[in-house]
């Protein structure tokens, strides 16, 4: 086996188990409006969604340099 397999395998492997503490985070979306001006109201046309993960500490053991 060459050395380009073995990279391979292991960049699969460690993306594998990063997207499996991906799915098992506690993942919470949140929706913000921004707002018109002057009256202040929100402009429920134009939502904004944001992911926000409440345990950060099932994706903490990965590295930058694990998954490049």
């Amino acid at each position: 086996m060459d050395n380009t397999k073995v990279l391979e395998y292991l960049n699969q492997s460690a993306s594998q188990g990063y997207i499996e503490g991906l799915v098992s985070a506690k993942v919470k979306k949140v929706t913000l409006f921004s707002s018109f001006p002057i009256t202040g109201a929100a402009n429920i046309s134009d939502p904004k969604y944001f992911a926000l993960i409440e345990n950060l500490e099932c994706l903490m053991h990965f590295k930058k340099q694990d998954l490049s």
